[in-house]
Formats: C-alpha cells, structure tokens, sequence
C-alpha cells in the first residue's frame, strides 16, 4: 500500500508540473493578446496618395512611432489626401472630422516628407491635453549671481530680440534699345511718318521713384508735297540727345518727361520737272515732351509719347519756272510716337 501510494503521488507531482509548464507557456501568449494594439486606434484613418508615396502601413508605423499608449479610444475620422501639384511638388492635407479644427497642408518636394510631416499633425491632434492639475508647479528661477563692481552684466535672454528685416532694394542700371515710329506735322499740308532707333540709359536708387534717364536717338522723317508742274520731296535726319527723369506710378509704368535737342539736315528733292533740283540745309531745334513707358515683362517695353519740335531757324524752300515757295519750317510742329523695345539690368 506504501509503494501503490507513492507511485501515485509521483503521478500525481508529474501532471502538476505539465499543468505548470503549460501554464508558463501560454502566459506570454495571453500577455501579448492583452497589450493593446495601437493600430486598432487607427481604424479610423482615411489616406489617399500617389501610388509613388509610401504605403498607409508606413503612415501608420510613422504614428504609432511617436504615441504614447492612448488612455481612450479615438473615435475620429482622421483624413489624409496627398496630391501632386502643377510645380510637380507634393501637396498634403490633414482633416479631423469631428473636431472643429482648421485643416492642416504641407507641401515639399518628397511625399516621403510630405507623410512624415502629417504624422506628426495626427500624432498632434491624438495626443489628449493634459488636465490643469496634472501641470508640474514652476521651478523657482535661480537668483542672479552679485556681479563685481565695474563689470556690465549679461543680457538676459528675454531681452535678446531677433529683428527679421525683408530684403531691401538695390540700385541698378536699367539699358533700353528701342525702334520708335512717329508721325508729325511738319507739313502743314502733309502728313510726316517717320522712324528712329533709339537707346536708353537709367539708373534708380534703392527706395527712390524717380530715376536719371539719357537718351540718344537716330532717325528720318519724310513727307512729299505737289509742285506744279512735278512734286518735291523732303526728308528729315537728325540725330537727338535728351534728358529724361523716368518716375515710377506703380504696376511697372513709369512716366518719362524730356527735354532735349536735335541736329541734322532738311534734304529736298524735285522731280517731274523741266530742271530737277537736290538741296540740303542744316536743321537745329530744340526737343520738349512726355510720354508712358509699360514694362510688359522684365525684357519687354512698350510706350507712346507725344514731342514738341521748336526749329532754331525757320527753314525755306523754293522753286523757279516759275518762282514759288513750296516749304516754310513752322514755328513749332508736334510729333507722335509708338516704341517698343528691349531692356537689360545690370
């Protein structure tokens, strides 16, 4: 009876310890079920990108990275759309739906950086605020070192003030060539077309409307008039040289008043008639007048102006079989002009 009962408390020892290694077995397991899962926070996370940008688990993994265990369920709809821009770039948004929150857009050119950034906007908006009581009292400051007689003591830190100014002007030289197309009425009887090339020389300071202009210009004007019997032609040449102030009315218009003077020579020629007849004079006047410049682009200029010509000398012509006057300069004649042209900075 002795040996029977000792078997059967060997027995009985055996299945306790195979009870018990079972039992270490399956702790672990049972350990592992109960941890909380937080993926199971995130059931609630809406996420559309390119197929270029990484995948939801990576968002995902990116969240739980940076949160701690949730003390409660988070039963809003967390909304992530990634779309690529005109520029090629990644534009991201974030929307809470539930919360009366303003969405949240970031934009870079990697949607890797784009996703990690909108992680940290949800693990921001996830992660509960802490309860006022819960805020750990202020650390007393510690007091100032005495500091020795003749010495200036540090500044403190709240009064070093980082000042952001934005980009101040330059002063710059702006170079203009230009062709120019007029019509005038130094005919009286006639209309007068013409044309000249033109160059132009500015320079604007940092912060100043107005700016120095110098202008010098080359061109011909011409206009024919009857003669009985036959017809005279007559051409101007004149070279010009002006002084200009450009002022700046805003939207890259600029207002341009001048005053200048011309030199050249008045040809006139005859034809059609029993003695043909070429002549040349020399022509003076001085030049005063205004006009509009447009910057259409940063290279391109357009601008009309309006001149006064006032001839030095009043300029005559005649002719003989029979004698008549066919020219008289005026005193004064108005030219009109179109320009465009091209402009250079430096």
């Amino acid at each position: 009876m002795l040996g029977g009962m000792a078997w059967s408390s060997q027995g009985q020892g055996a299945g306790a310890l195979s009870t018990l290694a079972l039992t270490a077995l399956l702790l672990p397991t049972s350990a592992a079920a109960a941890e909380p899962d937080h993926l199971d926070h995130l059931d609630h996370l809406d996420y559309q990108a390119p197929k270029e940008c990484p995948a939801k688990d990576e968002l995902v993994r990116a969240i739980e990275a940076r949160t701690a265990p949730s003390r409660a369920e988070d039963m809003r709809t967390f909304r992530i759309v990634i779309e690529r821009a005109p520029a090629g770039d990644f534009v991201g948004r974030l929307d809470v739906l539930g919360a009366s929150g303003v969405p949240r857009v970031t934009r870079a050119a990697d949607c890797a950086a784009v996703v990690k950034t909108l992680a940290l906007f949800v693990v921001i908006a996830r992660t509960p605020e802490e309860p006022p009581d819960m805020v750990p009292p202020a650390s007393p400051s510690p007091s100032p070192s005495p500091v020795p007689p003749g010495t200036t003591p540090p500044p403190s830190p709240r009064a070093l003030v980082v000042a952001t100014h934005p980009p101040r002007a330059t002063s710059r030289f702006r170079y203009t060539a230009a062709v120019r197309a007029s019509l005038s009425t130094a005919s009286s009887s006639e209309v007068t077309t013409g044309v000249r090339v033109q160059s132009e020389l500015s320079w604007r300071a940092a912060g100043l409307p107005v700016a120095p202009l110098v202008r010098l210009s080359y061109g011909t004007a011409t206009f024919d008039t009857a003669v009985e019997p036959g017809n005279a032609s007559f051409r101007f040449r004149t070279g010009r040289l002006e002084a200009c102030a450009a002022i700046d009315l805003g939207r890259h218009v600029d207002l341009v008043p001048c005053v200048g003077g011309e030199l050249g020579d008045l040809v006139a020629n005859t034809s059609n008639r029993p003695i043909a007849v070429r002549t040349a004079t020399r022509w003076e006047a001085m030049t005063a007048g205004g006009g509009v410049r447009w910057s259409v682009l940063p290279w391109l200029a357009l601008g009309a102006d309006l001149v006064a010509v006032i001839p030095f000398t009043r300029k005559q012509f005649a002719v003989v079989e029979p004698v008549h006057r066919v020219y008289a300069a005026p005193p004064a004649f108005v030219e009109m002009g179109a320009l465009a042209g091209v402009n250079a900075d430096f």
